[in-house]
């Protein structure tokens, strides 16, 4: 009896554990505007959170064929619900996404000016991508886009002012690190994202790009994503 005693002492232990720990990882996540795993400043649903180049960066294309730089990429997203409940990530849906200033060298030291436009992306919330936030620790976590309903997160690259070097679509979904900030140190999103080059582009490359960018978010003013 006490064998059977203390085996059931064991497995009541390790149940309590795995549900402590279960309810741990599914902690919700919400954007606060402090940085306090107890947020008492929760951003409501309908933030819109806008995030261009950080200072001295540039948002970069890099494929086999040619490189694009970009002086200017900014976003904005707008949550449609706070977090904290159910589904465990804060939901969004990104309304503006651009790119400006975009050139790829064109030898000899200079550089021929490109175009790099959205797709999939529309003017109703249904044609815009959605996104998510989820934590990580200390105020940090993750941000990534998926898709529309006219189809995945992705940009069109035209490069042909002198001579076509690009002339292509690029889609997939992203995951970006956010760093949480405030009014001296804005929070900061960050990604190396492996993007698909699609059928039909007249000038397309063999292998997937990387999109490289640093974003710094002007509002609002204090970022940072905490367990609810």
């Amino acid at each position: 009896m006490r064998r059977l005693s203390a085996l059931g002492a064991v497995v009541g232990v390790t149940i309590v554990l795995a549900c402590s720990l279960t309810a741990a990882r599914a902690s919700a996540t919400v954007l606060c505007g402090e940085l306090n795993s107890t947020c008492g400043s929760i951003y409501p649903a309908g933030t819109l959170v806008k995030a261009e180049l950080a200072t001295m960066t540039t948002a970069v294309i890099e494929t086999e064929i040619a490189k694009v730089t970009c002086l200017e990429n900014k976003i904005g997203m707008k949550t449609t619900a706070a977090g904290g409940a159910s589904p465990i990530t804060v939901p969004a849906r990104v309304s503006e996404f651009s790119f400006a200033q975009c050139t790829v060298p064109a030898g000899m030291g200079e550089t021929e000016s490109c175009t790099v436009k959205p797709v999939n992306l529309g003017a109703t919330q249904l044609e815009q991508w959605q996104g998510f936030y989820e934590k990580a620790n200390l105020g940090n976590g993750v941000f990534g886009m998926s898709s529309s309903s006219l189809g995945k997160f992705g940009f069109s690259v035209l490069c042909n002012q002198k001579v076509e070097s690009i002339n292509c679509t690029f889609t997939n979904g992203t995951s970006s690190a956010v760093t949480g900030g405030g009014f001296k140190t804005p929070a900061t999103f960050t990604g190396a994202e492996k993007m698909q080059p699609q059928a039909g582009g007249k000038k397309c490359p063999a292998a997937e790009a990387t999109y490289r960018f640093t974003w710094a978010v002007s509002a609002p003013a204090i970022l940072f994503l905490e367990p609810k």
